[in-house]
């Protein structure tokens, strides 16, 4: 049995499921946007694969007299391709509740079943890897070693104007309770005027959202709660 790896609950698992398997899956694309009719997503897969494979063998060799395009045409997949795929349509069919991932021949899928995603860890003919999320903060805050302060307040993608940005800057190098990300704080010292979704600042009062509000409305995506982590024994 292949051992599962714990992870921080995280916008990788959607808030909604305790468990995921990564699998690589030669053709993964063909599994895009299925719609959970077996019969149907089947044929489609089929269709997907035979145009893909066609594809690749055009890129890979080329039209050459040698190789008439029925020829590539006729050429079958890497054998046991299309078993695999057929299997992972037929258990993706079984289950209502669960998030498929697909990237560049790699699968993603998941759910909070974990016996039913060990099912496709002995479909797959590739690398496998199982791992499992635990809840380390409530939703809403944001976890970290060591602060002095209670709230992370997020700042939001936005262009500015020169003399916006000169207002939001002085407002924040003057609030002494506050500590600002490095990259915000560059952004207080610099020419740029956008600001971006990695901007934040810690604090303790609330109040002080009111106020940059003031100095430039909508300009905060989110406030979080701080969480510090427990000392290990």
């Amino acid at each position: 049995m292949r051992s599962t790896m714990p992870t921080s609950r995280d916008r990788l698992f959607y808030d909604r499921y305790s468990h995921c398997i990564r699998a690589v899956v030669e053709y993964a694309g063909c599994l895009r946007e299925l719609t959970g009719d077996e019969s149907r997503d089947l044929d489609t897969v089929k269709e997907r694969l035979h145009i893909q494979h066609s594809w690749k063998l055009r890129q890979r060799i080329g039209l050459f007299s040698s190789h008439t395009s029925n020829e590539i045409a006729s050429s079958p997949p890497p054998a046991g391709v299309l078993e695999v795929l057929m299997k992972f349509v037929s258990e993706l069919s079984k289950s209502k509740s669960h998030k498929l991932v697909i990237g560049y021949h790699v699968v993603y899928i998941y759910s909070n079943d974990l016996a039913w995603l060990k099912k496709f860890g002995e479909i797959s003919l590739g690398r496998v890897k199982f791992t499992e999320a635990t809840v380390t903060t409530s939703k809403g805050s944001v976890l970290v070693k060591s602060s002095d302060h209670q709230y992370r307040t997020y700042f939001r993608q936005a262009l500015l104007t020169a003399q916006e940005k000169t207002f939001v800057s002085n407002w924040l190098k003057n609030q002494n309770c506050i500590r600002m990300s490095p990259s915000l704080e560059k952004y207080c010292n610099n020419s740029n005027i956008r600001t971006y979704g990695n901007f934040f600042f810690d604090h303790c009062d609330l109040k002080l959202l009111q106020m940059l509000t003031l100095v430039r409305p909508n300009l905060v995506r989110e406030t979080r709660n701080i969480v510090k982590e427990p000392l290990n024994n």
